[in-house]
């Protein structure tokens, strides 16, 4: 019995598909929107404020809780942590916790309409709030019979898009293995056996102001893992899931498949205007422009010891972004896609 405890906590611990507000190991990061200020936080507890230019760690806050990920608001007077079992609200001035959210299990954000949107499962409801008090801003339900994979605000927080997790479906025929066609490769391959594994995926958009539900769409491809990332793109909703396989999921519910210039996504942020997504795996990272799903690879030095994995990732409005890793360490990438400083956190 002590052995499948110990496997059990290994998996839980390591395992990128873990239940949500399961802290991984590592550190989650925040910048605000002016670059000015930095703050990072993991399964110690505790909230680490660094410069932004040299990464020099300049205060310690012990909130108590394992962090999992970490947001500012838009005009960066409030931080918006993400725990296990909670999210909180905190005076980004004194670092004083002002509120929190018991039984909230994951957050997304959209600081320029100063909104964060957290999911209640026992209240089976994405509830929203103001970013700059916590003050209720409504909510919208969902399916209670299904898990929600993703969801995500538009940059204008006016709707708020939802990803089920994948579900067979007798509307798509599984291809056995022997009958795929053999000279697929990459992420050919990959799309057709998402166009063909007999599952599909619920795609939901509400409109934030009344919980109308202006889409509701049956999808070939297939949300399923963990740390899933909804991004926004005009009209059009894109997916980041853990696995490198990605959706672009037009108004029309036409689906384009792709994936990143780095390997499995670990670890992933999104632009305040949902224009650029920073994303990595083992090491690996890349900076995509989800115009044309372009990307810059960047790759961090190699560490002795346990492998080195991307957590988290925030941008500045100066396009800067700023990684967190299972290294305990923080990176800056610059507007192009290159890592300029890396810098330990203790």
């Amino acid at each position: 019995m002590k052995t499948l405890a110990l496997a059990c906590l290994v998996l839980v611990l390591l395992c990128p598909s873990a239940p949500a507000a399961v802290p991984l190991g590592g550190l989650a990061v925040a910048v605000t929107p002016d670059g000015a200020r930095l703050v990072a936080g993991g399964d110690s507890r505790a909230l680490y404020m660094l410069d932004p230019t040299t990464l020099a760690v300049t205060q310690r806050v012990h909130l108590g809780r394992s962090i999992v990920a970490l947001a500012f608001s838009g005009d960066g007077k409030r931080l918006w942590v993400e725990s296990t079992g909670a999210v909180q609200m905190l005076d980004a001035a004194s670092w004083k916790v002002l509120n929190t959210f018991e039984k909230a299990e994951r957050m997304a954000v959209a600081p320029r309409a100063n909104l964060v949107a957290v999911l209640e499962r026992r209240g089976a409801r994405i509830r929203l709030l103001s970013m700059a008090d916590g003050s209720d801003k409504g909510a919208v339900p969902f399916d209670r019979m299904k898990s929600v994979s993703a969801f995500g605000l538009s940059p204008d927080g006016k709707q708020l898009a939802m990803l089920y997790r994948q579900e067979r479906s007798d509307a798509e025929k599984k291809v056995e293995r022997k009958d795929i066609p053999k000279d697929l490769r990459g992420a050919a391959l990959n799309e057709f056996k998402q166009r063909n594994d007999g599952y599909q995926s619920r795609f939901v958009v509400h409109e934030v102001a009344t919980g109308k539900t202006v889409r509701d769409q049956q999808l070939w491809y297939s949300a399923s893992g963990g740390g899933m990332r909804i991004a926004w793109q005009g009209d059009a909703v894109v997916a980041i899931g853990y696995r490198n396989q990605n959706a672009r999921i037009a108004a029309d519910a036409e689906v384009t498949y792709f994936e990143l210039a780095n390997s499995y996504n670990y670890g992933t942020g999104v632009s305040a205007d949902g224009s650029t997504v920073l994303s990595g795996g083992l090491r690996s990272g890349a900076r995509t422009t989800l115009a044309d799903r372009k990307g810059t690879a960047f790759e961090l030095d190699k560490q002795p010891g346990f492998p080195e994995y991307w957590k988290s990732f925030s941008f500045a409005n100066d396009g800067t972004g700023f990684g967190g890793t299972s290294g305990w360490r923080v990176v800056r990438i610059d507007a192009a896609g290159k890592i300029v400083k890396t810098a330990p956190v203790h």
